[in-house]
């Protein structure tokens, strides 16, 4: 059986194909190999991506078939697993009954050619498991922070709440932890190197700005929602912004970080450093700006399928 792995830049395809390789000793073929050995070009770099990309997709242009005929004749008959297919075209010259197709979900693409691609090859997964292929669809759950975040994190949380320890470790947040119906919590890096993940924002302080938080409310104001979570920049130019409790109680302020959203739930909440803590916090209990106006009495507009 041949595994294919579909999904963005960026989205884990190649630590999963490398993950599946290491339990069933399958060869890993990158997708976007041809090109590499097309051009002769072995370096990585932004530059080099976009070059690649540029020629890649002139190419395909005047011969559709150039990478699934590369790819057919790497697998030759072995069972094998293939990452980066994005093409539509070379999935369905490739993939053959019996075979496996798996999806990662993502809203983030590096282009429209790619994203058309993605989303061509997942609208085929009737036809796919109509002829006797199987498919299944992967949730990303880390959400990587589009900056990250210099904290320093309470000690006692890497020691399973061990209250003999009293002291911090310095570090970056790097990724938010977004699985449906839990808290969201964070993937830490130490500054010397180690990773930790699952940690709440509660266990975090970061260098105090101007801004406080008085409550004692949990950090995340609502559990993930279903999808996978994006993180962006503000659109705005002033992120500074009152907070106000679950019972609109002005507890407060501070300045809006990122925004996280899940597009597949409808769901969007800040990510707010005030004093030097850390919230998950959605747009109906902030106001930004320069204000001293009360919250709206505004109700969330739910989606008309």
């Amino acid at each position: 059986m041949n595994t294919f792995i579909v999904g963005h830049t960026g989205t884990g395809k190649s630590t999963l194909a490398r993950r599946l390789a290491n339990n069933d000793g399958r060869r890993v073929i990158s997708a976007g190999g041809w090109i590499r050995e097309h051009t002769g070009c072995q370096t990585h770099s932004v530059a080099v991506a976009q070059h690649l990309a540029k020629t890649a997709h002139e190419l395909l242009q005047s011969d559709p078939a150039i990478c699934s005929r590369w790819l057919l004749n790497q697998i030759a008959g072995e069972d094998v697993i293939i990452e980066g297919i994005r093409n539509p075209f070379d999935l369905l010259s490739c993939a053959k009954a019996g075979d496996h197709v798996t999806f990662i979900e993502s809203m983030n693409a590096s282009s429209q050619w790619e994203d058309a691609g993605v989303g061509a090859c997942r609208g085929l997964i009737k036809w796919l498991e109509h002829n006797g292929i199987t498919t299944s669809i992967v949730t990303r759950n880390i959400a990587k922070l589009v900056v990250p975040i210099k904290v320093e994190v309470l000690e006692t949380w890497l020691h399973d709440l061990d209250p003999t320890y009293k002291g911090s470790i310095t570090g970056q947040i790097i990724a938010l932890e977004t699985y449906p119906g839990h808290e969201v919590t964070c993937m830490f890096m130490a500054t010397s190197g180690g990773t930790f993940h699952d940690i709440p924002l509660e266990a975090f302080r970061l260098s105090k700005i101007e801004g406080n938080l008085d409550f004692e409310d949990r950090h995340c104001y609502s559990n993930a929602d279903v999808g996978s979570a994006c993180v962006e920049l503000p659109p705005m130019d002033d992120t500074s912004c009152r907070i106000f409790s679950r019972a609109r109680v002005e507890c407060g302020y501070g300045k809006a970080l990122m925004a996280v959203h899940w597009p597949d739930g409808n769901l969007l909440m800040w990510l707010v450093h005030a004093g030097d803590k850390l919230i998950l916090w959605p747009p109906h209990k902030l106001m930004f700006g320069n204000t001293t106006d009360c919250l709206p009495d505004w109700k969330k507009l739910h989606r008309i399928n």
